[in-house]
């Protein structure tokens, strides 16, 4: 996780914009307002805090300040992102619409995350489920009529 090479940096941007592009993708495809680039970019934006704070931690370490704690700056991407999303959440006639683009856009910014520290197994597994969920699933609710619509 902390050895982060220049080679390796570009691998974990890269995986975070693919995999937040293919999110975005049925986003768009939805016409919804978060789409490609919005979520390319917030699983983009999550990785890049997250090599930053795997790379501060290191450069702090080196420095004799301790045990520096990347998580930290982890933790702060999950509060922002999640005021992002709250963005896209807007409310009509009693009827509330963004719910799902919030949510995708927070797993997105969980897949960057994952992304930024490495764990390419998991992120790719997440990225294949948020696509499943958002497009399958929703056949699904068409087919047997689950619910209002949150989107």
């Amino acid at each position: 996780m902390f050895d982060l090479d220049e080679r390796e940096m570009i691998i974990r941007l890269l995986a975070a914009l693919i995999a937040g592009s293919l999110i975005g993708i049925d986003r768009e495809v939805r016409n919804r307002s978060a789409g490609l680039r919005t979520h390319a970019l917030a699983a983009e934006g999550a990785a890049l805090f997250t090599m930053a704070a795997i790379l501060a931690t290191v450069e702090a370490d080196k420095a004799g300040f301790g045990p520096a704690d990347p998580t930290r700056i982890m933790s702060t991407i999950v509060q922002g992102i999640g005021f992002l999303a709250a963005g896209v959440i807007f409310s009509h006639q009693a009827k509330v619409r963004g719910l799902t683009t919030a949510a995708g856009l927070w797993v997105t910014a969980a897949i960057g995350m994952l992304c930024g520290a490495g764990f390419y197994f998991l992120a790719i597994a997440a990225t294949l489920s948020t696509i499943l969920v958002l497009a399958v699933v929703k056949v699904l609710e068409k087919r047997f009529a689950v619910g209002p619509e949150s989107d």
